[in-house]
């Protein structure tokens, strides 16, 4: 329940989105038309691999956790390993997805890069800020 609800509400809104960028690429007209598709075609590609992903990280916990819990002392070093393999991927699932868009999307790499740039300029705006309020304060204390 815990696995295959999240699953099916995944495919299934993932799913709706896919269908209308399907059913809109024949539609589109004009100069950039060709580069729509293909963006769209990107889109679903991407959903896709997110959904793949999703089920590739997350199975193996459920699993483990179904199958392992009335183990045998006999299984007990597999039953570790799984696990500990079971729980790298169950972290790796909660990060991936931005790597995948970034990876996969070039918009989300351009818009990525400019929310980058920008907390960087506001960084160096407050790093000169406290260097004057820290320079101001050695000039008053070396006054007195």
């Amino acid at each position: 329940m815990y696995f295959f609800l999240p699953v099916l509400c995944l495919t299934l809104l993932y799913g709706l989105i896919c269908g209308k960028l399907w059913r809109t690429r024949h539609k589109l007209r004009g100069p950039q038309a060709a580069s729509r598709e293909k963006y769209h075609k990107q889109t679903v590609k991407m959903l896709a691999v997110v959904v793949l992903a999703f089920v590739l990280c997350w199975l193996p916990f459920h699993i483990g956790r179904i199958l392992f819990s009335q183990t045998k002392t006999i299984l007990y070093d597999i039953t570790q390993y799984f696990n500990l393999i079971a729980m790298l991927l169950f972290y790796l699932g909660a990060s991936i997805n931005p790597i995948l868009y970034n990876v996969m999307s070039q918009k989300h790499r351009k818009a990525m890069s400019r929310i980058l740039n920008y907390s960087q300029v506001w960084q160096s705006r407050n790093l000169t800020r406290s260097e004057r309020t820290s320079l101001e304060g050695t000039e008053v204390s070396s006054v007195m």
